[in-house]
């Protein structure tokens, strides 16, 4: 009976409950197979959507994780569009920015994409363009263009860098080895608040780097 009703359900999903179905399905699988294991019809079966319905939308396993990264690119785009259009200061709005980055960075879900698209490179290479396109060139931009708001302010003095370079600097406080770590398994998922910790830290040494000439 409880098989019969929840194929029911399934059957009855509209496009966008199919839709998280699905990538629930592909998360799980992906955490318990790896990249390499995770087919297209297991994910399916675990999703209760038809192979077909798989392939008709995402073509194949390399377009179907490809979408599940720039959906996350998307969400972060928005997030961090939030945190400019709020009306807070440069400096208030690169500290939110950044603890989004780094939250998302050394997420579970997001960890787990970066080791499937370093298991793709010997085959399309789909997810690493994808994670390309989808992070540094996209989410980049947000961050340096905060960046030289707050030398328009004066708050910093970027006579001695481009803003591109303080904010590479910015990055590599806030991230530091993290990401990297949590890719190959020598770091535990961060507690609750590091994202705001580390982004605190990488905005005070901003500012302490590039302090205004008085």
């Amino acid at each position: 009976m409880y098989i019969s009703v929840r194929l029911r359900q399934v059957g009855n999903m509209d496009d966008e409950q199919r839709t998280l179905a699905i990538e629930e399905a592909a998360y799980a699988v992906l955490a318990e197979r790896g990249y390499k294991g995770a087919s297209m019809l297991a994910i399916a079966k675990r999703a209760r959507v038809s192979n077909e319905t798989l392939y008709a939308r995402y073509a194949n396993k390399a377009g179907l994780f490809a979408t599940l990264v720039r959906r996350n690119s998307d969400a972060l785009a928005r997030q961090l569009d939030g945190a400019v259009a709020d009306g807070r200061d440069p400096l208030a709005a690169l500290m939110a920015a950044g603890s989004l980055l780094y939250e998302l960075l050394t997420s579970e879900r997001v960890v787990l994409l970066n080791r499937a698209a370093a298991a793709d490179v010997a085959d399309s290479g789909t997810l690493g363009r994808a994670l390309a396109e989808g992070g540094r060139e996209r989410i980049a931009p947000k961050l340096i263009a905060l960046v030289e708001a707050a030398a328009d302010r004066g708050v910093v003095d970027l006579r001695s860098q481009t803003p591109e370079e303080a904010t590479e600097i910015f990055l590599g406080v806030l991230l530091a080895e993290h990401p990297v770590r949590r890719i190959i398994g020598s770091a535990e998922l961060p507690e609750a608040g590091a994202g705001e910790r580390r982004a605190e830290r990488a905005t005070d040494c901003l500012v302490r780097l590039f302090a205004p000439v008085t």
